[in-house]
């Protein structure tokens, strides 16, 4: 069963557009990447390109390493899969720094639909049921940030000038996919932006995004 994440007031993190899928390669379950399954995936006329798990594993783990979730302010980080599927990450969840071992961890969610602590037994990821907007709190500001959008903001001189309060929540949509455009999404778009921003004139990395991103609201909520 599908669960819910519990949203409360506060910071939402999504990895949009992820493509993260498994297969049974060499006798095992494994989460393809462009690295270790070029040949499976050319096998399959699959374009290994889009096979960049990397790219979740090091904008998740700048998510959960920066100083405003050690504050405690981020209550919900999301991956937002190409398949539709949606992993709710807890803030608290310690995400294995080796990639290989990160990628056991999401092959075992997709798989068995929730990872839980050895120690708490705190389901650490889990899927949850869709639309990603229902797990967000009423009245939260959702942005979107896309190197497609014209012109360049700064987003914390934005965040000083607004007359959002800092209590506000806020749901950041960041793209986790190697190429394209997160806001290209069509007739199952979710999302009501209330703004979408470009926030370097060059194209970022996920993880430098976020880095960008969460040390704006860092600066804006005193937050050292």
């Amino acid at each position: 069963m599908y669960e819910k994440s519990g949203s409360k007031q506060g910071i939402f993190v999504v990895l949009e557009k992820a493509h993260l899928r498994y297969a049974k390669v060499g006798g095992g379950l494994a989460l393809l990447n462009a690295q270790d399954h070029q040949q499976y995936l050319s096998k399959h006329k699959e374009d290994p390109s889009l096979y960049r798990p990397d790219i979740v594993h090091q904008a998740l783990m700048a998510i959960l390493d920066s100083p405003l979730n050690k504050a405690g302010k981020i209550k919900g980080v999301y991956i937002h899969t190409t398949d539709n599927y949606i992993v709710f990450v807890s803030p608290s969840a310690r995400i294995p720094r080796m990639f290989k071992r990160f990628c056991g961890l999401i092959v075992e969610v997709l798989q068995r639909m929730s990872v839980k602590s050895s120690q708490s037994g705190q389901k650490l990821l889990k899927l949850v049921r869709g639309p990603i907007t229902d797990h967000f709190p009423a009245g939260t500001r959702q942005l979107a940030f896309s190197h497609s959008v014209s012109n360049v903001t700064d987003f914390y001189g934005l965040l000083k000038k607004s007359k959002i309060r800092k209590t506000t929540p806020l749901a950041l949509v960041i793209g986790a996919m190697a190429h394209g455009n997160v806001l290209d999404m069509g007739d199952g778009n979710p999302y009501s932006f209330e703004r979408e921003l470009c926030i370097s004139s060059y194209p970022l990395s996920a993880a430098c995004a976020v880095n960008r991103v969460l040390g704006a609201l860092e600066r804006w909520l005193l937050i050292l």
